[in-house]
């Protein structure tokens, strides 16, 4: 489990999917992602809509252009990227 502001060390892929990062705010101490239309802060746990079913994700780490997040049902943490960051 990761503390805000501590990196994320556990092993990561890139996330392509229906779980969108729209954007990211906030200070450099204090970011926030926003994944799905939903505001996240570093560590928080939330459920988002993905195609039509509800499904747990923590925001694991937010970094300065993507958030890493662990979902639901999968077994390693994903990172999602701003759409224009790439």
């Amino acid at each position: 489990m990761t503390s805000p502001g501590c990196p994320y060390t556990g092993k990561v892929e890139q996330y392509r999917g229906p779980i969108t990062l729209n954007g990211l705010s906030g200070t450099t101490k204090s970011r926030l992602a926003i994944i799905n239309n939903r505001t996240f802060s570093d560590g928080e746990s939330s459920t988002i809509k993905v195609d039509g079913e509800t499904v747990s994700v923590r925001c694991a780490e937010i970094r300065k252009e993507s958030a890493v997040i662990e979902v639901e049902g999968m077994e390693v943490a994903q990172e999602i990227w701003l759409r224009d960051a790439r």
